[in-house]
């Protein structure tokens, strides 16, 4: 079985920016296999990034290389991570991308030594191409990971908002708008204590679970569980965000009677 690379970015598709990555990467290892996650993520939007990989990631076959490039401080004294977690590997800026996975697995963290490159020029603006490209594939030909990186123990940590449980309430907030205008919570629904309850969310309140967007009526919003086991507002057929005026950092609440 060949090994699989997976590239998560907020490069787009007007440049040739994942051309070149995809490129570096074929040179090195031909027959590796390169899977997209997403080149969509808002630019700079470090916190997003850490959500579609998170969401993304366990699906993959164990040993799966995941590099992700969300890095607003590239050229700087940042560093870079290699992380093995879950039966996973991890390359992304120590940012706090992959905050959300190495604080719910045990892990093991590397640096990048840089003094250990892989190609004669490397670009203070585009690390993509000069060290994350080059690294992933030589891990994925089989190179140590002591022998690319420095054993690290602390990472960088994002932020994940705000979530609490007290004992008749749920209280979250929006992290997440889809493509679709769907609005993701922070809140999961297993930990709903029972089926009578009350989702306030600017100035609308929902009592019940839809099993799916079939089941809400045109410009009504919904509740229900998302795929990734989340409560989620959703309006069939529209845009629940545009039409009830909800941002990402929203405030939602569950109250149980």
């Amino acid at each position: 079985m060949f090994q699989t690379i997976t590239l998560l970015s907020d490069f787009g598709y007007d440049d040739h920016f994942v051309g070149a990555i995809k490129g570096v990467i074929r040179s090195i290892y031909a027959q590796v296999c390169i899977v997209d996650i997403s080149h969509s993520i808002p630019p700079q939007n470090v916190y997003k990034a850490s959500l579609v990989l998170s969401n993304a990631y366990y699906l993959y076959p164990q040993g799966t290389i995941h590099t992700a490039i969300v890095d607003p401080t590239v050229g700087s004294q940042r560093k870079i991570l290699i992380a093995q977690a879950n039966g996973h590997i991890f390359l992304a800026p120590d940012n706090g991308l992959l905050s959300p996975i190495l604080s719910k697995y045990p892990h093991k963290i590397y640096v990048w030594n840089e003094n250990i490159r892989f190609r004669n020029y490397t670009s203070s603006t585009f690390h993509g191409r000069d060290v994350f490209a080059p690294l992933a594939a030589w891990i994925a030909r089989g190179i140590p990971l002591e022998y690319v990186g420095i054993p690290q123990k602390n990472y960088q940590r994002l932020d994940v908002g705000i979530y609490l449980k007290k004992e008749n309430c749920l209280m979250g907030q929006i992290i997440w708008i889809d493509h679709f205008g769907n609005l993701i919570s922070n809140i999961p629904t297993e930990d709903f204590y029972g089926p009578n309850f009350c989702i306030r969310i600017k100035g609308y309140e929902l009592r019940t679970l839809a099993k799916s967007y079939f089941e809400g009526n045109p410009q009504q919003p919904i509740a229900l569980k998302s795929s990734d086991g989340y409560l989620e507002i959703a309006i069939r057929d529209s845009n629940a965000s545009q039409i009830m005026g909800v941002k990402e950092g929203e405030k939602i609440v569950v109250e149980f009677l």
